[in-house]
């Protein structure tokens, strides 16, 4: 008997149950006016959960709610969170306890709502466990001033994040990731000779505008789509042979364009990427042809930024494709802001042609590898990966630990992490070395499971490199990959 004590004192040590409530902050709501709501987790000493971005490791709360009629809920609004290390990497989470905060509202005529939540989050220390709960609550329904419920003083922070904070931090991220998007080897040549062109203020705002546009007609086609439930992420044009050959024609028309053999003709204005006056049309065209040449790139936080947008309210999804967009043209905006910017620029001359046809190499190589995609039906595989299939991993993820490459022909990032890292000797070595059972997630074409998979971690684009060490959960590894973060994350 002794013997069967010890050992339940040890698993309540090594596994400390974790009480999760649901309360409200009043003690009743009034109809059309919300009040909040909050899952509260104690936590035991030395332990930790999660909020909405883990850091190096870990995974966010998932919540599924179960509402009466005539009852919406908003949120989770996290607190901010507090950085340290764990297990050799950075994470960012909550010790002691958590609390996630929801805006609850109804105009239910039931005299009490009863409203339930199914909650999945992890507690980690040395060692992680996932937890999962069903937490209810009812709440009468008055005309009344609501009375403070007491039970949660001290859960509604004066510090927590606000709702308006949390969308500013989700807008900023984007705008950098659009800003990020600019060095990318697609958008670069057309970057570059913009630039080198005198930057007036009005063809900024025109080049911008192009900009936006694009981006809001591509954001309302992924939220279209997904409406009607279609499975779908960034990059999903490429997954079409007609896009495919449209972007072909497109690319070699600008590398003609950049070896003065060829100019575009567009709203009854010529394109020359090398004339330094075009007008405002020429410059709304430029703007369109930038996002239409970055469709194939990804860039740190665009992916993230576009999972979020698809998972947000119209209105909001909207917020943040706009962002990713001004973010994409704020070089050349901000440029033309700058009295003299001109003259920190090298003037036009003979050299001027020789950089064209520099520039023009990249163009006609990405022609070359997008015409190449009509003729692939999958990936080649990488050496020591096998075909993704999620039955495969799962199987996988009992025997040790597991690495998933989510990738497509289409991505050139992709490409670039594929040859400079995870087919350099070493990662094969240091893969067979802990025994880490590698998977290609293959999204040249569309596939569903793939898509599922993707959205499982909230990405709806390539590239995301997922590892899953043994018993522990998967870390999400930066979209440009090097050798040392992968031997980081391994050791």
């Amino acid at each position: 008997m002794k013997r069967v004590l010890g050992i339940l004192a040890l698993l309540t040590l090594a596994f400390p149950i974790c009480a999760a409530e649901l309360l409200s902050k009043t003690l009743s709501i009034q109809p059309r006016k919300p009040t909040w709501i909050v899952v509260h987790i104690p936590l035991a000493p030395g332990w930790h959960t999660y909020g909405a971005d883990p850091g190096e490791a870990g995974m966010p709360p998932e919540f599924k709610w179960h509402l009466p009629n005539n009852t919406r809920i908003e949120g989770p609004f996290f607190e901010p969170t507090t950085t340290f290390q764990a297990l050799g990497m950075t994470q960012k989470g909550y010790e002691h306890e958590a609390n996630f905060k929801f805006k609850l509202t109804t105009t239910s005529a039931e005299p009490c709502l009863s409203i339930q939540v199914e909650i999945k989050y992890l507690i980690c220390k040395d060692l992680c466990k996932p937890e999962n709960a069903t937490l209810s609550l009812r709440i009468p329904v008055s005309d009344n001033t609501p009375l403070t419920n007491p039970q949660t003083q001290g859960y509604f922070k004066e510090n927590a994040t606000h709702p308006f904070l949390n969308l500013l931090i989700i807008l900023g991220s984007a705008f950098l990731g659009g800003l990020i998007l600019n060095l990318m080897p697609c958008v670069l040549p057309v970057l570059s000779l913009k630039l080198l062109q005198k930057a007036k203020f009005t063809e900024s705002l025109c080049y911008t505008g192009g900009i936006l546009s694009s981006f809001w007609i591509l954001g309302g086609a992924l939220i279209i789509l997904k409406a009607f439930g279609h499975q779908v992420g960034w990059g999903f044009q490429l997954q079409s042979p007609v896009m495919l050959i449209a972007l072909a024609l497109l690319f070699f028309g600008i590398t003609l364009n950049l070896l003065d053999l060829f100019e575009f003709g567009l709203m009854f204005t010529r394109i020359d990427l090398s004339k330094h006056h075009r007008g405002n049309w020429g410059a709304f065209a430029t703007g369109v042809l930038t996002t239409l040449v970055a469709t194939p790139c990804a860039a740190p936080f665009v992916g993230s930024a576009i999972g979020i947008a698809l998972l947000q309210p119209s209105a909001t999804s909207f917020g943040i494709f706009t962002a990713l967009a001004l973010g994409l043209a704020s070089p050349y905006f901000v440029l033309s802001l700058i009295p003299g910017s001109q003259k920190l620029l090298p003037k036009p001359g003979p050299w001027f042609k020789t950089f064209k046809r520099i520039l023009a190499i990249p163009m006609f190589l990405t022609t070359i590898w997008l015409l190449s995609l009509l003729f692939l039906h999958s990936s080649p595989q990488l050496k020591n990966f096998q075909p993704y299939s999620a039955k495969a991993v799962a199987e996988a993820r009992q025997k040790g630990p597991v690495f998933i490459d989510f990738g497509a022909d289409w991505c050139l990032t992709c490409q670039y992490n594929e040859k400079t890292t995870l087919q350099s000797p070493k990662i094969v070595a240091l893969f067979k070395q802990h025994n880490v059972q590698a998977f290609k997630a293959d999204w040249t074409h569309q596939d569903p499971e793939i898509t599922k998979a993707l959205a499982e971690f909230k990405r709806n684009s390539v590239p995301l490199y997922v590892y899953y060490p043994k018993g522990k959960p998967p870390v999400i590894l930066p979209e440009i990959l090097s050798v040392s973060i992968l031997e980081k994350a391994l050791y």
